[in-house]
């Protein structure tokens, strides 16, 4: 907060573009690995089975929620409300609720 009041946001244009990039990219794998946990198995470490009954809700939660982050901006009602958030929240009360 305090760089954004002392407007040090002009010294990203120093970074290339490439860096910027590679980071970004670098930031996305981590991200990807962290969530990868996920989706398998505790005891055995492999990933869950379709087959499971906790594979299966996993994986049909993050399919809803990929959909629901495409399908969200299209809904009149919801544009004032961010897609990931709305289908975050959404999901989330669907997993609780069953």
């Amino acid at each position: 907060i305090a760089a954004g009041a002392l407007k040090c946001g002009k010294f990203i244009r120093l970074v290339p573009h490439p860096v910027m990039l590679g980071f970004v990219n670098g930031l996305a794998v981590v991200m990807t690995r962290a969530q990868l946990t996920h989706f398998r198995d505790g005891a055995s470490g492999a990933f869950l089975s379709l087959r499971d009954p906790v594979g299966a809700s996993t994986y049909g939660l993050t399919a809803l929620t990929m959909a629901l982050v495409k399908l969200l901006p299209k809904v009149s009602v919801l544009k004032a409300v961010p897609p990931s958030l709305g289908a975050v929240t959404i999901t989330a009360v669907l997993a609780r609720v069953l």
